[in-house]
């Protein structure tokens, strides 16, 4: 029919659109994390081995030392303007043998936090008499504060959001694949304690409250990072960072056991009884509680679609009840079960959930409502 070639040229548009959009995307990404990624393993890896010395060094064994240099090196070269390291130097004696020791602490990372150097500098004047804690295997390798600073734990919050990132787009991108290859992503449909039900969630229970506490740890982490710079800068008391790590630890673990109990629930699932023939549609998409309808009250499940930013085409599933109903219940009568997802044409998984209450609900199907709906 003619009139339906326009219609049938924009849809086989849009399929060239989302198929070339979809390998670009997934290019671009698999390009972005292999990057992400590359920077943070080489970042553990020149930070792993000043890790590892300030545990062993909280067991050091301390002599006396005396401070020889101590001066503070200034580097012009930062686009944040100039950048300062201790340039320190002491000496001690360990089973009769002299040792010349450089290091303050293990964070080796020069900053521009020139109150703490200069504070630092005038403590360790050379001839100050200074404590000393070597490696009892080496004593050549010694420090004057041995074990986990205010300093390593900064770095931990500075690292905190860039880990978060990529442990949230790599757990996303192995979702997809993982429901791609399995069909599914959450259980779907299933029947439990009489009743039939369909979980809307994307996500298994456990593996939404693990990307919250992710979230969680990632947000307090930048946060966190500005705070302590902002008011303590870059080497604060240990105590400031360990305790917005603490924080956001206790945060991300309550609201992750918050998401957790409420997937397992089942607070996001549509539920069927067909005992009483009640629908009862899930705590989601703006709803605070459940709203629970007969059967005979729904009249079309529906293709809930609209306009995204750039005109992009987003599209989820919705029911379209009474309006009698939709009234007694304090509700509008077209309800969205499934968050908008990309594309005018449902995913998957939202047209199986379609094809499953129009299934159970066909008997009650209005002949005279249009089956596809914009909204």
């Amino acid at each position: 029919m003619p009139s339906d070639a326009p219609d049938a040229a924009a849809a086989a548009l849009e399929r060239v659109g989302i198929r070339f959009g979809t390998v670009f995307v997934g290019l671009f990404m698999t390009a972005w994390i292999t990057f992400w990624i590359g920077g943070i393993i080489f970042a553990a890896a020149v930070m792993l081995p000043g890790a590892k010395l300030a545990i062993r060094s909280a067991n050091f064994p301390q002599v006396d030392g005396r401070v020889t240099r101590c001066k503070i090196d200034v580097s012009h070269g930062g686009e944040d303007g100039p950048s300062y390291a201790l340039d320190l130097a002491y000496v001690y004696e360990v089973a009769g043998r002299s040792y010349v020791g450089t290091r303050y602490d293990t964070t080796v990372v020069s900053n521009n936090d020139r109150g703490w150097h200069d504070r630092t500098a005038n403590a360790l004047k050379p001839g100050t008499v200074v404590p000393v804690y070597y490696a009892p295997d080496d004593p050549s390798v010694a420090l004057l504060v041995p074990g986990v600073t205010g300093g390593h734990l900064f770095i931990v919050l500075f690292a905190l959001p860039f880990l978060a990132i990529a442990t949230l787009v790599l757990g996303g991108m192995s979702a997809a694949a993982l429901g791609a290859v399995t069909g599914r992503s959450a259980r779907g449909a299933f029947d439990a304690g009489g009743m039939k039900r369909w979980d809307t969630g994307s996500l298994p229970s456990l593996v939404s409250a693990a990307g919250m506490a992710v979230a969680v740890l990632g947000a307090v982490g930048f946060a966190g990072t500005f705070l302590v710079a902002f008011t303590a800068g870059f080497r604060p008391p240990l105590w400031f960072p360990a305790g917005i790590l603490l924080l956001g630890a206790l945060l991300a673990g309550y609201l992750a056991a918050k998401v957790y109990r409420k997937r397992s629930s089942g607070a996001e699932d549509v539920v069927l009884d067909p005992t009483r023939r009640l629908v009862a549609l899930p705590i989601t998409e703006g709803r605070e509680s459940r709203v629970v309808v007969p059967y005979d009250d729904v009249r079309r499940v529906e293709v809930a679609r609209k306009r995204a930013h750039r005109g992009r085409g987003v599209s989820g599933v919705a029911l379209y009840l009474a309006p009698e109903a939709a009234a007694e219940a304090g509700v509008e009568p077209k309800q969205r079960l499934t968050p908008f997802r990309s594309g005018l044409k449902l995913c998957d998984r939202d047209r199986r959930l379609m094809e499953w209450l129009e299934e159970e609900l066909s008997s009650n199907a209005d002949p005279d409502l249009p089956s596809r709906s914009v909204v």
